[in-house]
């Protein structure tokens, strides 16, 4: 949804302009973005959750963006044959 032309001309954008890809780069972003990216943590207010639970999801989030932008985007295996 953020690469549709409009959101990613105002908001998206931003992020891709990163051209220094690390671990914590998911988290250069527009403050929309973060208040959707973070935001959903705010539902366990609203359902019950156990604490465990909720320190699991914003653990869940922090370690996505760091495995997901270190730069290796999938395994990459030679042929052997």
């Amino acid at each position: 949804m953020l690469h549709v032309p409009f959101l990613y001309k105002h908001m998206h954008s931003l992020h891709h302009r990163n051209i220094n890809v690390g671990p914590w780069s998911e988290l250069s972003m527009h403050p929309v973005e973060h208040a959707i990216f973070l935001g959903s943590v705010l539902i366990h207010w609203i359902v019950a959750a156990y604490p465990v639970h909720i320190l699991f999801h914003l653990q869940y989030y922090a370690l996505t963006a760091a495995t997901t932008h270190t730069g290796f985007e999938g395994l990459v295996v030679k042929d052997e044959n």
